[in-house]
Parts: structure tokens; sequence; C-alpha cells
């Protein structure tokens, strides 16, 4: 395998060896990724950023913020599970890290234990501790960033930059076309954006940034790890938190999905299933309700011990906390839609009532919460009344 001529000087400067490209793997990613070992025995998972990207440095220097925060301060340490980075070389854009051995992702757990009872169960009380951990890093020493974070784009509410209409797919461009279309959803998240710039002056936290199930990693040794840094930066707890209620919400569509698979491939997981079906699935209205009532129950256990676990370990919050987390989780459901039709001819039914249910969450995030697994926003705010 041909690997970067630049990798094997990079990794001999900070005394890692020379790669053996006998053990070379690619890796899926928006960066160049390759997992290999070297000549002095270290697996790394080794991440080159392109340099000529606008916000390239910036990512950069969140990675290597969180990395030298993580390891000074105790006090989290523990609690924060990680792949260490073990050498960094800005101007080439190289972050070698140490690879996590035997690594499954979440969200490969999570398709295949659709009723969080299995594999995946013993890490859900970790996701809130690994979160809260994040949020206690001392938030002075995170780099600032040049700009907030991209999504959700309010602007493109009102037109889409030419450069996305020349290479957005026509798919893409349907959820954008119905996203400008929809007046309440434009309003909703532009109170979001607003309510979260008034709580990162209020009360700033250390945060990710753009947590996903498959940036969750569990290697042999059974430990949780929060990986992929480089949108860490001074934010809104809330963000990361809706995030993650947000994915939840996601696997509970691929549920529908799998609750009307009959034929499924011979020797395909139940998330292998409900992904190869998505397309061509056609399901009527009241059977993508009855499907999502159901799926959503089944997730709500998780969301709940998530949130317990995230709140018990400290996890930041305010009175509009939960508001804010709602609504970030309903915006997660329409920025997987948009992922979706990046790579698909067309949008199924169930994509489209996903993004529904991500809708309700954002118009009205307070009757949406409790039957997420979060605590009715309006009970709390009576009892800070009382």
């Amino acid at each position: 395998m041909r690997i970067d001529p630049e990798l094997d000087p990079f990794l001999t400067r900070h005394g890692l060896g020379t790669a053996r490209p006998e053990t070379a793997k690619h890796q899926n990613g928006r960066n160049t990724n390759l997992l290999v070992v070297t000549t002095t025995g270290h697996a790394l998972f080794v991440k080159r950023v392109n340099t000529g990207s606008h916000d390239a440095a910036e990512r950069i220097a969140a990675c290597r913020a969180f990395e030298e925060l993580r390891r000074t301060d105790l006090g989290v340490r523990r609690s924060l599970g990680t792949a260490p980075l073990l050498a960094c070389d800005p101007e080439l854009g190289l972050l070698a890290y140490q690879a996590v051995t035997g690594a499954t992702s979440l969200a490969e757990l999570s398709g295949e234990d659709p009723r969080a009872d299995g594999p995946l169960a013993p890490h859900v009380p970790g996701m809130g501790r690994l979160l809260a951990a994040v949020h206690a890093l001392d938030v002075e020493r995170v780099p600032p960033r040049s700009g907030p974070p991209g999504m959700p784009p309010v602007d493109w509410l009102q037109e889409l930059p030419w450069r996305m209409h020349q290479s957005a797919t026509a798919p893409v461009l349907e959820v954008w076309r119905r996203l400008q279309g929809d007046p309440e959803v434009a309003a909703a998240l532009r109170t979001l954006r607003a309510d979260e710039d008034a709580a990162v002056r209020e009360r700033p936290v250390a945060v990710h940034g753009d947590v996903r199930l498959d940036q969750l990693l569990v290697g042999h040794d059974d430990v949780l790890r929060l990986v992929d840094l480089e949108e860490f930066r001074r934010g809104d707890a809330a963000r990361d938190v809706g995030a993650m209620v947000g994915e939840w919400l996601h696997r509970a569509t691929l549920d529908i999905v799998e609750d009307h698979v009959t034929d499924p491939e011979a020797g395909a997981g139940p998330g292998e299933r409900a992904r190869a079906a998505v397309a061509d699935l056609q399901l009527t209205h009241d059977e993508v309700v009855a499907s999502g009532t159901a799926a959503l129950e089944r997730r709500r256990v998780v969301v709940e011990r998530f949130w317990e676990a995230y709140t018990s370990a400290g996890g930041q919050h305010d009175p509009a906390f939960v508001e804010r987390v709602t609504r970030f989780a309903g915006w997660h459901l329409f920025d997987r839609l948009i992922a979706v039709a990046e790579h698909t001819s067309r949008i199924s039914a169930v994509h489209w009532a996903a993004a529904g249910i991500g809708r309700r969450a954002l118009l009205d995030p307070a009757a949406a919460a409790p039957a997420l697994g979060l605590p009715d926003p309006r009970t709390a705010t009576e009892e800070t009344a009382a």
C-alpha cells in the first residue's frame, strides 16, 4: 500500500519508528486517515488534515488543546477516556494517535442492539459521564475559534451559497428547499442559535462540538473513548447533549425499518438490514406512526440512563437547558437527513418521517422532551419559580 512520503520522517522525529506498509489500512473520514503499526511496535491512527482549508489550523489546535487539558486536569482524567495524541505537526497537518485496539463504535453496537439491553447497555452511563467530563474541563484554556459551529447554518435558510448549488445532489437541494419553505422551522432554528449564543456568553463550557455515536469507541479493554476532537471549542453544553439525544432518535428511525423487514439478507445484522432496506421500504402514514411510537419508547430508556449519568456526574445545565437540548436533538434529525441525502438518489418516506419528529422537537421542545426521555422542562421551571 502506498504511504504518504512525509509520514515516516514525521514519525521518526517523534520517536515512533517508521510505518510498516503491510500493516497499513486506510479508514473512512473527511480527512486522510490511516491505521498502521510502526517498526517500534506502536499501533497508530494517523490523521492528515487538509492544511489548505480555512479552519485547518484551528482544528489542529483544538486537538492539541484537548489532549493537553486531558493530561493535566487530573480531576477529570480518570473519567475522560480517549485515544492519546502522541505526535502532531501543524504545518503538515499530521496527527498521530494511539490506536484503540479492537475498536468498535457505539454506532455499530447500537445497530446490533435495538433495545439497548445487550452489549450496548453497559456503556450508556459512560456516555453521560464522558460528556460531563468534557464540559468540566477548564474553558479558559480552550483556544478561541474564529467562527461559530457550522450547523445549523441559519443563513442558508434564506438562500444557499452558489458553491452548494454547484456541488449538492438533487436530494440535498430538496431537503434545503423544504427547510427554506417552512417558516416555523426557520424561526425555531434562528431562535436556537440566538439562545445558544446567549448561553455561551453567560456560561461557556468546553464542548466536543460534533458528537455522534461513531465517535465513541470501545476497545478490547472495554474502555469507552471519545475521539475526533477537531470541533472542540468553547460552547453550550446543550449542543453536545442534544446531539447525543438526536443520535438515539436517528437510531429509532432505523428501528422503524427493522420492524418491517420481512426478508433480511442472510448473515446481515439488524442495523445492516435496516440500512439496506430503508430506501426501498414503502410504509403508510399509520404504519410509520405506529412503528415510530414503539421505536421511540424502546430508545427512551437509553436517553433516561444517559441523562441520569450526565447530571449525576456534574453535567452543566441551566433552567432553559432541557429545551435547548431538545431543539438540538430535533435539528440533529435534519442534519442526518442531509447526510443521507448526500449518498442516495431519493429520500425514503421513513427519513422524511424522522425529520417530522425533529420538526416537532424544534417547535415545541417543552412537550417533546418527556417523550424523548428527558425531564419535563415545564415542571423544572415551576420548581425553580417555587
